[in-house]
């Protein structure tokens, strides 16, 4: 009896401890296997099985993460968010250093409080954010979003500014895993840090 019992408990405590290191398939928040992408401004989480592609251009740098197979640059290109994501949806991401972010680049918590607006959008969740300590405003909204595409839409936009610039996330997801995808992109978001 009492050996079963020194049994149980040993299984309890490690139990325990593999919970608390994080054992078991990570951190347990993550609604997806995710991995870490280190670039030369910042750090995000991206799920496992999405592709992702980086460019700078002007010391500005860009990060796009999709299901389907697209090129960074490609997104300069598109005639809409939507379009360029098409029906996987993803991230972009972009980081824009002082110098090219005095003023308003079309991501001011103005600009993103426009969308909620819109006919027929609904409104998820906005409001101010704290990124690896940048302050900045985030909305996340469902429907037919002017300038983003024909169709109705999930989105996740954000725009926060540190010492090395603003950077502005967006992600964007065809209604079929509007669900999934938008719970996808608030781990991505909460997972950016800044590279030292």
């Amino acid at each position: 009896m009492k050996r079963n019992f020194l049994l149980i408990s040993l299984s309890l405590v490690l139990s325990l401890l593999v919970v608390a290191c994080g054992g078991g398939g990570g951190d347990g928040g993550a609604p997806v296997d995710m991995t870490k992408y280190e670039g030369n401004t910042i750090n995000v989480e991206h799920p496992k099985d999405w592709n992702l592609d980086s460019m700078d251009m002007f010391g500005m740098a860009i990060i796009v993460a999709s299901g389907a197979e697209l090129e960074a640059e490609g997104f300069m290109e598109a005639a809409t968010p939507g379009d360029f994501f098409g029906d996987q949806g993803g991230v972009l991401i972009m980081s824009v250093p002082p110098e090219l972010a005095e003023g308003d680049i079309g991501f001011s918590e103005e600009d993103m409080q426009e969308i909620e607006s819109e006919p027929g959008v609904e409104v998820v969740k906005k409001g101010d954010i704290t990124i690896d300590g940048a302050k900045g405003y985030e909305i996340v909204a469902k429907g037919k979003i002017e300038d983003m595409g024909d169709e109705e839409i999930g989105v996740h936009i954000a725009s926060f500014q540190s010492d090395a610039g603003q950077v502005v996330f967006m992600g964007i997801s065809p209604t079929k895993d509007m669900d999934k995808n938008l719970d996808i992109f608030d781990y991505m978001l909460q997972s950016i840090k800044f590279a030292e």
